[in-house]
């Protein structure tokens, strides 16, 4: 069991000069949807990926950072649609200064997620309250390129009223107009709307899903957020800073049944201003740290009239939450406290625990170990086929002899990406599946 210390909850000095919601790297021209993003453009902007195993991982979803150990995404991004427990928060990682994917770059961080914390309310069967909140092992080192958003959190005012008829930005690598998944990252400028006109153009697919909780936006041209930009956020700028508000969920998918999203539709966002007070709580809970989330208000046009002073601030004032818009009292941590079902861990030796949407105790093997993870887990003898001996292939942990059998007598058997492949030696001749034999002159 890992416990956090005091060093890990403090804000970095070199943090500490940097403000949320502020780009440092200029960008010139107007945003046009569709278009390709610079780096430094959009620097709370992450890639989530699962681990597939010790070298390779797999694009999932976006991620938005807001605060050097926390990351807020959307649920499914972390819950298996099939059993509806969460996915191993080990097995989890956070990309930050990209814009091209699968390439590597001077300005990036990659850092595993320590928690997962699904919202509650949340189901596998359902696009409500797809939000989820991670918070990482390592603090994200701030720069010109890697930055976190601004939250405007606050109790008094959950609507949706201020953003509709609005546009917010959205950015992801999700799947293009030729349905591959973009290797740069994409930006778009998609309209709010209100929740009749939403319902209006799709009964079927909203009249179950509207709720404070979630709004709805698109521009019904072609022009969308797909699938791979979940988890992503929308972002407004007040004129000072980038508020986040939404993150992308879900959208309808086209009649071809392709299971691919339907561009011509309006997409789901979560309303991040609905789950201020979780957001809050979980945080405070987790870290002891939410004095040290970004947080800020944007001015009128975009949310309500604020008591608080408009004056700059740096990262200090945040820290001390000089920010938020005069919020209610919260309830005290010894009244909110979550019960963790995973402390003490009831795991065996060498096994992860994390919680289920239900809160229930979920134990499973670390990666590369197999075993009763309620008792103990051992190490396989393998996770790749680098570990294992010529022609031998890792397979569930094991290297297998994959030149046993396949080939037939007096053949020679090498191994090719991992396929056996026979061939009769020099100066003999046959089928080398069955028998070779001698060339006789």
């Amino acid at each position: 069991m890992q416990y956090r210390t005091k060093a890990r909850r403090a804000v970095s000095q070199s943090n500490r000069k940097y403000q949320c919601g502020t780009r440092k790297r200029q960008v010139e021209g107007l945003i046009t949807n569709g278009s390709n993003t610079k780096v430094g453009e959009w620097p709370w902007h992450g890639a989530l990926f699962h681990r597939k195993n010790r070298r390779s991982r797999e694009y999932k979803c976006g991620a938005t950072l807001i605060h050097q150990n926390f990351v807020i995404t959307a649920s499914h991004c972390v819950v298996d649609r099939d059993s509806g427990y969460e996915v191993n928060a080990g097995y989890v990682t956070v990309d930050f200064g990209y814009v091209q994917l699968f390439s590597p770059s001077s300005h990036g961080q990659s850092h595993t997620v320590q928690e997962i914390f699904v919202h509650p309310q949340f189901a596998k069967d359902s696009n409500k309250h797809d939000v989820a909140i991670l918070s990482l092992k390592t603090a994200v080192i701030f720069s010109d390129y890697v930055l976190p958003i601004c939250l405007a959190l606050t109790r008094f005012e959950t609507s949706i009223h201020d953003i509709v008829g609005k546009q917010g930005v959205v950015v992801g690598w999700g799947l293009t107009e030729d349905d591959e998944t973009s290797t740069d990252l994409k930006m778009a400028n998609l309209p709010v709307v209100d929740y009749a006109e939403c319902l209006e153009t799709d009964r079927d697919l909203f009249g179950s899903l509207i709720y404070p909780g979630m709004f709805c936006a698109g521009s019904r041209n072609g022009t969308n957020v797909c699938n791979g930009d979940s988890g992503g956020g929308m972002f407004f700028s007040n004129g000072r800073r980038w508020i986040l508000r939404g993150i992308t969920s879900f959208s309808g998918t086209r009649e071809d049944g392709s299971n691919k999203c339907d561009v011509n539709n309006y997409a789901g966002f979560v309303n991040v201003q609905y789950y201020a007070s979780w957001i809050h709580q979980t945080v405070q809970e987790v870290d002891d740290a939410f004095n040290g989330l970004a947080t800020a208000t944007p001015k009128p046009d975009l949310t309500r009239v604020s008591t608080e002073r408009d004056t700059p601030c740096g990262y200090d004032d945040l820290l001390n939450g000089l920010t938020t818009v005069t919020p209610q009292p919260y309830p005290s941590r010894e009244s909110t406290r979550r019960v963790s079902a995973c402390k003490p861990n009831p795991c065996g030796r060498n096994a992860d625990c994390r919680e289920d949407v239900n809160s229930r105790a979920v134990c499973s093997c670390a990666l590369g170990y197999d075993g009763d993870p309620l008792v103990a887990c051992t190490r396989n003898e393998c996770l790749d086929d680098v570990e294992c001996s010529k022609n031998y292939e890792c397979q569930q942990g094991r290297c297998v002899d994959v030149c046993s059998g396949p080939c037939g007598i007096n053949a020679i058997c090498t191994v090719r990406n991992g396929i056996p492949v026979c061939s009769c030696p020099k100066n003999m001749n046959g089928d080398p599946f069955v028998r070779c034999l001698a060339i006789r002159y």
